[in-house]
């Protein structure tokens, strides 16, 4: 069965990586333990090369792929926000990069309401980050109890929720009594199983 193209592209950016530790090892003349550059069979392309794969893996409507790209966007405009930021000074988006975040947002929650767990992760960090003008870690939480709940069960708001307490335990009651009902709404939509959906 042929590889999967975002398969190939992160065993290559993991491959580069190795690559780098190895050279800064030498560097650092930790030569003895340093591996020579392709013993290990690992061969990997150059950044835009890697780039283009995922891009292409995603228009090819290859999920992982998407999710990739969308969280390295957003980690991305995320530290440049925290660089361009004057010392001593809480780091905030430009107007700029808010709207290129909540692009961001929208695309990550087509996927999350697909049930991906990994693009609610991500979605969740998105959302509830410090550097947003209003962060907003309720639909956080909200997002994360959801895709936590039993996808055979509907969550009863009567009880408590699967993971409830490691979730929303840093909120304040009535955002936790929030969270908690927005969940029981997103559950219906993302991480409820359905017949024959994958």
């Amino acid at each position: 069965m042929p590889q999967r193209l975002f398969d190939a592209a992160i065993q290559q950016l993991a491959c580069r990586e190795r690559q780098q530790e190895q050279a800064a090892q030498i560097a650092r003349g930790v030569v003895a333990t340093a591996m020579q550059p392709g013993r290990d069979g690992c061969t990997a392309g150059t950044p835009l090369q890697i780039e283009a794969m995922l891009r292409t893996a995603a228009a090819q409507g290859d999920t992982d792929a998407k999710r990739y790209l969308l969280a390295q966007r957003a980690a991305q405009v995320m530290q440049r926000a925290v660089a361009e930021a004057p010392a001593g000074t809480q780091a905030r988006l430009s107007s700029a990069d808010e709207r290129e975040v909540d692009a961001l947002v929208k695309d990550l929650e087509l996927l999350a309401l697909s049930g991906d767990r990994d693009a609610i992760e991500t979605l969740a960090q998105v959302v509830e980050s410090p550097l947003l003008h209003a962060p907003d870690p309720v639909y956080a939480a909200a997002w994360r109890l959801a895709s936590r709940q039993p996808p055979t069960r509907t969550p009863d708001l009567a009880a408590p929720l699967e993971a409830e307490d490691e979730i929303v335990e840093s909120l304040p009651p009535q955002q936790q009594q929030q969270a908690r009902s927005l969940a029981v709404e997103l559950f219906g939509y993302c991480c409820r199983a359905h017949g024959g959906a994958g």
